[in-house]
């Protein structure tokens, strides 16, 4: 099997040293030429017997099959377009920008090129959220009428400032991911109602807790994400509620303690189906817990594969068109949720 020639631009994102070890974990898979535009004292050991490149030097390199773009949400669509243009397979990290007009002079190039194209959600390789997925698509659900989900986290005050660079803050930097999970179950909605404030938690103006909800004609998705909350990882959930049964996953995901392999990551959910009969006033759910499982790496293999032909996108290049617009008006925004890195 040929290896895919990939370099990585920038260190900005907060998931940029997670997937370039995937990256560096598999040199069956990848051969990792170098690195472009890191910021300097940041994870610096890491990269240090890393070749460096500028971008030109990278744009020129014929032998360069793909690029690892985590140079941060405003930057990431802008140097996207520089390596589509030149016809190289592009990972960029979620949510992929920050601006919609941008993203979609982005996916033009793509589409038109037919370029290998991937995003870092990583909840969309999550085994609980698929397994719930394939239950609706088999009917096991019935109509899924709801998806509520809470992702959150306890922050330090340098983070919860670096969100008043993003109007919405929080509901633009996790939200993405729920509106994801929600727009997969769901579709596209007819109207969505920013839900998002400002706790003034250590005298802080940014958006420390976001959130927003997502109206369909027969159908709703509450999302809330917060940077404050104590214990909050713990409390990420997500719930599809069908009319023939709900999933309950909670943990989304958790580390399994002393382990030092990629599959280090478990996931829970509650099944409980109206076939079942379950009693109406007392617990009915059938618990299942996921086979170990990597954040970051299928992500990645899934991205390989692409290049090589033997698949195709995660999601339709008009899907995530979409979802970029839905994320951008959660945040309560039409067009850019960037407003100045001078916070």
């Amino acid at each position: 099997m040929k290896k895919i020639k990939i370099a990585l631009i920038g260190n900005v994102h907060d998931h940029a040293l997670a997937n370039f070890g995937v990256l560096k974990s598999h040199p069956e898979v990848f051969d990792v030429v170098g690195v472009c535009n890191l910021v300097p004292g940041k994870d610096e050991s890491s990269y240090a017997n890393e070749k460096t490149f500028t971008m030109q030097q990278l744009l020129d390199m014929d032998e360069l099959d793909a690029v690892l773009i985590e140079s941060g949400k405003e930057n990431e669509v802008y140097d996207a377009r520089k390596f589509a243009a030149a016809g190289k397979a592009l990972f960029i990290d979620k949510p992929g920008s920050s601006n919609c007009d941008e993203y979609d002079k982005l996916l033009d190039i793509v589409q038109n090129k037919q370029l290998p194209f991937a995003l870092g959600y990583v909840y969309r390789f999550n085994p609980m959220v698929q397994k719930a997925l394939e239950m609706q698509k088999n009917g096991e659900l019935g109509t899924v009428y709801s998806v509520e989900a809470q992702m959150s986290v306890r922050h330090d005050m340098q983070k919860r400032r670096w969100l008043m660079r993003y109007k919405g803050g929080m509901t633009f930097f996790l939200g993405c991911h729920l509106i994801d999970v929600a727009c997969t179950f769901l579709g596209f909605p007819s109207k969505v109602l920013p839900l998002g404030f400002s706790s003034g938690h250590d005298g802080l103006a940014s958006c420390d807790v976001g959130g927003a909800l997502l109206m369909y004609d027969h159908a709703q998705a509450y999302l809330r994400t917060s940077a404050i909350e104590v214990n909050g990882y713990a409390r990420r959930q997500i719930v599809i509620n069908g009319t023939a049964g709900t999933v309950e996953i909670q943990p989304v995901e958790y580390h399994i303690k002393n382990v030092k392999c990629e599959d280090n990551m478990l996931a829970v959910a509650k099944i409980t189906l109206q076939k079942d009969n379950p009693p109406q006033w007392d617990e009915g759910g059938k618990t299942q817990e996921s086979q170990p499982f990597a954040r970051y790496t299928p992500m990645l293999m899934q991205f390989a594969a692409q290049i090589r032909g033997e698949e195709g996108y995660v999601r339709p290049l008009e899907y995530e068109r979409k979802l970029m617009r839905t994320i951008v008006a959660a945040c309560g925004a039409d067009n850019e949720v960037f407003i100045s890195e001078n916070v």
